[in-house]
């Protein structure tokens, strides 16, 4: 049996076709590129919220209606590593991450620390945004929630804005590393407020 199927194995690569683990391509990350000094919109439909992001920045769905936020060469990177089955070990520069539950609190503190429990442990300092839109948006900007705190593992540095989806909802935070180029620009506007 074992001969007959190195003999199938043989056969199939004497006619060109070998498994795609074999051809399997290597990754190579060549580092960030920077962000660019303009802008573009990044539109959630399904959650109807939009907010900037650097111009050459990516946005990748992940499962569980996470969004990653990638410059260029990472995304490039990631999308190399995944179609070839490599780890990937990057960070996104910023990660949406949404809760489905049911949200009946109307503080934002108190929702926030309801859904991610776990922030009591950093004792982060919380920061409501007021007037976290231009004032030529109509209907009014979304109010967020800006928080930091250490990660207690890794070390370093984790920013945070939370908001309710416009529908109110769902909680929205994204997060990412103290100097993340996208967490600025997290100033989040219903769709509705935006021309098409």
């Amino acid at each position: 049996m074992k001969r007959a199927s190195w003999l199938w194995a043989v056969s199939l690569s004497l006619l060109g076709w070998v498994p795609s683990p074999l051809l399997a391509q290597s990754c190579a990350y060549s580092g960030a590129i920077a962000p660019a000094p303009t802008t573009r919109t990044y539109r959630n439909s399904e959650l109807g919220f939009a907010f900037d992001i650097p111009a050459n920045y990516r946005a990748m769905g992940l499962a569980n209606g996470r969004v990653a936020f990638y410059d260029p060469a990472t995304f490039e990177y990631v999308q190399c590593a995944v179609r070839n089955g490599q780890t990937v070990r990057v960070a996104p520069a910023a990660t949406l991450y949404v809760n489905y539950t049911p949200l009946p609190e109307s503080n934002l503190v108190a929702l926030t620390q309801r859904v991610r429990p776990w922030l009591v442990l950093y004792q982060p300092t919380y920061e409501p945004i007021a007037d976290s839109a231009p004032e030529a948006a109509a209907p009014g900007p979304i109010p967020v929630l800006r928080y930091q705190y250490v990660h207690e593992i890794y070390g370093n540095t984790v920013v945070a804005r939370s908001f309710r989806s416009p529908n109110g909802q769902w909680l929205v935070t994204v997060e990412g590393a103290a100097n993340s180029p996208v967490l600025p620009l997290v100033l989040p506007l219903p769709l509705s407020s935006l021309q098409p």
